[in-house]
């Protein structure tokens, strides 16, 4: 009768940390307050919904990424970023499932605009063709103003290499602007760009670090993803981002680490 319980026991336990802790077909929102003493009133409480590395593989999927767009609905944010990372290279994906993606991800609803750029595993032109069918703008290296309410806006930079920060950032009109925002898909860049006229960055790749060991955090370190690697960080008063992302990279396996969106309401201070 006690190794009945044992067994029972072992196979609970089992269940609830495949469920928990190891399981990447679900995911979580990971829900944050970004506090902000320059922006202007109207932009008290705008939200920002942050994707990245859903790092498709097979047409099966698909489904968790419609589980998504709708659970974007929900959420109601006022933009969408998307860090990057959309299909794994060596994907099993048919014209078909291409196109079934494309009407998902333009199914994902904001009051404003939808955002991305180009990961480690995004074929440009694929990509792009992908992105902008379903109305998401590709920032490559260029910046773009977010409008909103009759008062300063937002600028929002995207970088896909660091090769002339400048020329990305510079805006011909140069506009005062409440706040700056660069979308990336590498965390590591932080540690240049928090030396710039910068307030917030958003980054994926990393994938948390894929294992995570409690109290010390994720410990498989990707290039460009060696230093920043989970969670949030703030340096010369510029704040970083890092979404854990979606999929996986060879191997489909996540510990400590589960697959994730994040939501960010900015809040004036």
């Amino acid at each position: 009768m006690k190794k009945i319980f044992l067994i029972i026991f072992v196979f609970v336990i089992s269940i609830v940390l495949y469920g928990f802790f190891i399981n990447t077909n679900s995911f979580k929102i990971v829900s944050k307050n970004i506090n902000i003493e320059s922006i202007e009133d109207p932009f008290d409480g705008f939200k920002i919904l942050q994707l990245s590395d859903f790092l498709i593989k097979s047409k099966k999927d698909l489904d968790r990424i419609e589980q998504i767009s709708l659970k974007v609905n929900d959420l109601k944010p006022d933009i969408i970023v998307f860090n990057g990372d959309l299909l794994y290279k060596k994907n099993s994906l048919s014209n078909d499932d291409i196109n079934k993606l494309i009407g998902i991800l333009k199914n994902m609803d904001c009051t404003l605009y939808k955002y991305a750029v180009i990961g480690d595993n995004d074929d440009i032109n694929e990509y792009g063709e992908i992105m902008n069918k379903a109305d998401f703008k590709i920032l490559d290296n260029e910046s773009s103003y977010i409008f909103y309410k009759d008062v300063k806006p937002i600028k929002i930079t995207g970088l896909s290499n660091l090769d002339n920060i400048s020329k990305a950032i510079n805006m011909d009109d140069n506009l005062d602007t409440t706040l700056n925002v660069v979308i990336t898909h590498y965390p590591d860049y932080f540690e240049t760009l928090k030396n710039e006229d910068i307030d917030i960055v958003f980054a994926g790749h990393s994938l948390n670090g894929q294992v995570v060991l409690p109290f010390y955090g994720g410990i498989i370190k990707n290039s460009e993803a060696k230093k920043y690697v989970y969670g949030s960080y703030e340096e010369n008063n510029s704040k970083l981002f890092i979404s854990g992302g979606i999929g996986t990279h060879k191997i489909n396996f996540r510990l400590f680490n589960k697959p994730e969106i994040n939501l960010y309401k900015l809040k004036k201070q």
